[in-house]
């Protein structure tokens, strides 16, 4: 059985019976919730406890370029920058202990691409999306324009039209 519920973000409880679907996807989540360890359980409790089941995470990879511009962004806010390998990792130990044993981890590269802008606007339109993202109030949002102008106008120096959105997805699986 297959879903249709959607969330930016993920619940601390999701609302669905026990058992209500044989795969779930989460994409870019895990970042923004409030207890890893609570969301991952959620996600399990609402797989199917008989037959094969999967969970398919997907986080940044280390060295996207896009995360490693909302960590300076951060940084700048005295907050502390992300790291989503962790959060797969223990993830990955959590699903595990939950009999999801066959995990697999793989790479794809992903961009984020600003070919349809003007050279001028990219830098721009790039800086309000991050700082849209990575701070809350107009202060702070200034804050971290200024400190990303600089290195967005390097980043498409170096890449003109895209900024790296490298991701890694852990596939863990329960076998029949």
């Amino acid at each position: 059985m297959v879903g249709d519920d959607t969330f930016t973000s993920l619940p601390s409880t999701i609302p669905d019976p026990n058992g209500s679907y044989d795969v779930v996807v989460a994409g870019w989540t895990l970042l923004f919730t409030s207890s890893l360890e609570t969301t991952i359980k959620e996600i399990v409790r609402v797989l199917s406890p008989t037959g094969p089941a999967r969970v398919v995470l997907v986080e940044g990879a280390p060295d996207n370029e896009w995360v490693n511009l909302m960590n300076k962004a951060l940084l700048a806010q005295s907050k502390t920058p992300v790291h989503h390998g962790i959060l797969l990792e223990k993830a990955d130990g959590i699903l595990k202990e939950a009999g999801l044993t066959r995990t697999s981890l793989t790479r794809r590269d992903c961009w984020l691409n600003f070919a349809d802008l003007e050279e001028k606007d990219r830098v721009g339109k790039a800086t309000e999306i991050l700082a849209s993202i990575t701070s809350t109030g107009e202060d702070v949002a200034e804050k971290v324009r200024a400190v990303l102008v600089d290195k967005l106008t390097k980043q498409f120096g170096g890449r003109p039209d895209e900024i790296g959105f490298q991701e890694v997805v852990l596939i863990a699986e329960r076998e029949a």
